[in-house]
């Protein structure tokens, strides 16, 4: 985890820990001792065939996607069983803040500004046998996350389907701010399990 006091289980709460050993990114770049956190909600019934990965965005955390998981909403944890996994370089798996090399590592353990980073589809390799939600949600008028770029995205993943949002509060609408927001996310969830 990371020292600024902002990425500590004490603001984002607990998360579990795979150790990865050297895990080799999509560009080949090997990040030494790799350690993916993660969180669990819900129950993995005995056939093991309700588990979802539900992965969070660039610059969030795993605790910030349990905002869209509840009781008698779509993503139901009386039905499923969620698995929120951490971005490489988030603060809480493997970061520039808290990989720690070994004494022979060569080169530096996290890419530097000539190296490759880790990119989309990285964590999607890192996962087990859980079923992803393969839908890319775009908002209109995100100016973070452009409608286009996050089509790009969904393009390059295999079994994706791109989802456009109307609204106008663009990257903000994921927040939850208002009844209508919330409500539009979820009708976009509801289809996620079934598809």
């Amino acid at each position: 985890m990371s020292s600024d006091g902002y990425y500590t289980e004490e603001v984002h709460g607990p998360h579990e820990y795979l150790d990865l050993g050297n895990f080799e990114l999509a560009s080949g770049f090997v990040l030494p001792q790799a350690k993916l956190a993660y969180k669990t909600i819900g129950t993995l019934n005995e056939a093991k065939d309700n588990a979802i990965l539900l992965p969070h965005m660039y610059t969030g955390t795993a605790a910030f996607m349990t905002a869209y998981v509840g009781a008698g909403r779509p993503l139901d944890p009386e039905r499923y069983f969620f698995i929120l996994p951490a971005q490489f370089g988030d603060g809480f798996s493997s970061s520039p803040s808290n990989n720690t090399p070994p004494p022979s590592a060569t080169p530096t353990p996290w890419p530097g500004p000539s190296r490759s980073r880790p990119r989309p589809g990285t964590r999607i390799t890192a996962r087990s046998s859980a079923i992803c939600i393969p839908k890319r949600c775009a908002f209109t008028g995100d100016l973070f996350f452009p409608p286009e770029d996050i089509k790009a995205d969904a393009d390059r993943v295999p079994g994706a389907k791109f989802v456009e949002t109307g609204t106008c509060w663009g990257h903000f609408t994921m927040f939850n701010l208002r009844e209508q927001d919330t409500a539009a996310v979820d009708a976009i969830y509801a289809e996620a399990p079934a598809s």
